[in-house]
């Protein structure tokens, strides 16, 4: 563990040096915009540091409203929901769809686990390529499906695809977590909600969750579905008894769209100028194309990043007892300098292999 005195954004001061902070899940580099944290400012001038109310309170602040139908607009959604984290939005989910048969895809995030979780053991593609089959055989009429986005802390594509091929004549519900995915796929960052909205078949509900605390830089959890599913989920004891998010990052949220999209475009740039720049050593890592996180498990990588001033997050994955996977990450506040000097690390811990 390295103890910093400073917060990551580009660089990170530890031990009393500095370093090239190449991790973390703030992808678009938010907490350290200057217009964005002007925002965040203005927020708490109007609101304070926090909420301490309920959303089913008799006063009720607008600014949820008004972030939510702007999170919706932004994501292609019909309606959206916010909650003070990830985590509670997609427990809120599941709580809410308890007592369905439950297929969770390999390595869901906890986010989505019910009190019936149970890993799924096979690999990705031989799960998904079974999941239509196996949902058909499902004895019930009305099942879930609990999936992430994008495969983490391991980059991985998931094939979403195999979601069309799921039987029509069941009342199915995919509930999809993209903490890693919004702010980050799509045209705009807008996200995974309309592409997995055009995958599955109409007759079947898609619920997406995810963090505003990584690509969007705001401490909150959503929850993108119809306005029906929104309605039910309103009625939960979790959402109602729960602690809101901080209106002022929320009203931060709702004027920083036009900011989003800049630094989208900023990280695809970065990411692809990286992957460039690694030229064959892209070979050594498990990564995608437009995606701005690469990870490994070469022994001995984090340490000599560490050495060449390059601070990346580095830690057991899932269990104690499994190896250490490096995670390196492009943010849209990285120079092309940057860039080019972990590249250049790379090349050379690589071709000492």
């Amino acid at each position: 563990m390295v103890q910093t005195t400073t917060l990551p954004g580009r660089t990170v001061l530890a031990d009393g040096q500095e370093y090239i902070w190449f991790s973390g899940t703030a992808y678009l580099g938010m907490g350290h915009h200057p217009a964005f944290r002007q925002l965040v400012l203005e927020g708490l001038a109007r609101y304070g540091t926090n909420w301490g109310s309920s959303r089913h309170n008799t006063v009720r602040l607008a600014v949820y409203e008004e972030a939510e139908a702007a999170l919706a607009n932004f994501c292609g959604a019909p309606g959206a929901l916010t909650v003070s984290s990830g985590m509670l939005a997609g427990q809120i989910v599941v709580k809410a769809f308890s007592g369905l048969p439950n297929f969770y895809a390999p390595g869901v995030h906890p986010a989505l686990w019910g009190t019936d979780y149970q890993s799924a053991t096979e690999p990705l593609e031989t799960w998904w390529t079974c999941l239509p089959e196996r949902v058909a055989a499902c004895p019930s009429d009305s099942v879930l499906i609990a999936t992430d986005s994008v495969g983490s802390p391991h980059t991985s594509r998931i094939p979403l695809e195999h979601l069309s091929e799921l039987p029509v004549n069941k009342a199915i519900t995919v509930v999809l977590d993209d903490s890693h995915g919004l702010g980050v796929f799509g045209e705009r960052g807008e996200g995974i909600y309309k592409l997995a909205r055009r995958i599955v078949h109409f007759n079947h509900r898609v619920v997406v969750v995810s963090s505003l605390n990584k690509a969007l830089g705001v401490p909150a959890g959503v929850i993108l579905t119809d306005a029906d599913t929104l309605a039910q989920v309103r009625t939960s004891p979790w959402f109602g008894g729960s602690s809101p998010a901080a209106p002022a990052g929320l009203w931060a949220l709702q004027h920083a769209f036009g900011l989003y999209r800049e630094q989208h475009q900023k990280l695809l740039e970065n990411t692809q100028f990286f992957i460039n720049a690694l030229g064959e050593t892209i070979r050594h890592f498990q990564w995608m194309p437009d995606y701005p996180a690469l990870t490994t498990t070469a022994p001995g990588f984090h340490e000599f990043l560490m050495k060449n001033n390059i601070l990346t997050a580095s830690f057991p994955y899932p269990t104690p007892a499994d190896a250490p996977i490096t995670r390196l990450v492009v943010s849209s506040l990285h120079t092309r300098q940057d860039l080019e000097r972990v590249a250049e690390v790379c090349r050379a811990f690589f071709n000492i292999l």
